[in-house]
């Protein structure tokens, strides 16, 4: 049986690169690793492709799957016990299936624009993504290793620890009112359009700070940013001009946009 032929088949109409037509280099990088599941819905251009050993869930779009499927992944493993169903899965529609094991996820915890309305305790993530969700708040218990997207959501606080600084933080739109003193942020720093007043005491941005269309009057002169501020439509830029700001804080080597 050629099994490129009928993923090509069963994968008409998809962006899968498994079945694509034009190179099998794909399909078969994926069925060394493991085999291919592919659900149809009947009557439907509805379609959808699992690799376990890939940690691949995608829909035609080829795009991670956010709806509920937890019944097409119950149903794989009621014949192969191997084949857990995907923590995303348990996390946002059977968060009572999780184990303690679940909670330590390395790479990219992908939620945004899902239903998910909170986080378990204790769970330890590398790279977190929840824009566009209704997550309020965060848990005290939650580590983040690396960047954290909350744009677009209703947290208002950053508890301390939550977020270890190590990666970029994208907090556009939220109701973020302050963050930490002395705190390092290793990437891009953007409170764009949030209630944030001022900043703290020796703030370390490594890329960009973007504080565009806040309430901001003020700024610390001990304030570190090494590629560009952001300071668009702010009291603080109404009040002073270019040449002023540049002078009164030495510490960013960028270039000031306002």
């Amino acid at each position: 049986m050629d099994l490129y032929g009928v993923s090509c088949e069963l994968g008409s109409g998809t962006a899968w690169c498994t079945a694509t037509g034009n190179t099998r280099d794909h399909f078969d990088s994926y069925i060394n690793s493991g085999p291919l599941f592919i659900f149809i819905k009947p009557g439907s251009d509805e379609k959808y492709q699992f690799s376990y050993e890939r940690n691949s869930f995608y829909d035609k779009n080829d795009q991670q799957i956010k709806e509920n499927t937890i019944n097409l992944f119950n149903f794989i493993q009621s014949i192969y016990s191997k084949y857990k169903t995907p923590f995303f899965q348990r996390l946002i529609y059977a968060p009572e299936l999780l184990t303690t094991d679940d909670l330590n996820v390395p790479g990219i915890l992908d939620l945004r624009r899902t239903i998910i309305k909170s986080l378990p305790d204790n769970l330890i993530v590398t790279n977190l993504d929840i824009s566009s969700t209704k997550i309020k708040s965060l848990p005290k218990s939650l580590q983040i290793l690396g960047w954290l997207n909350c744009s677009f959501t209703e947290i208002d606080t950053l508890p301390i620890g939550v977020f270890q600084g190590h990666g970029s933080l994208y907090a556009k739109s939220t109701k973020i009112k302050s963050i930490p003193d002395n705190f390092t942020i290793y990437g891009v720093c953007d409170l764009s359009y949030t209630p944030i007043e001022a900043l703290p005491n020796n703030l370390t941005i490594t890329s960009f700070l973007n504080i565009s269309n806040t309430k901001i009057k003020s700024i610390p002169d001990n304030l570190k940013v090494r590629e560009a501020l952001y300071i668009e439509n702010t009291p603080f830029s109404k009040k002073y001009t270019l040449e002023q700001i540049k002078k009164m804080l030495p510490g960013v080597t960028g270039r000031i946009v306002m």
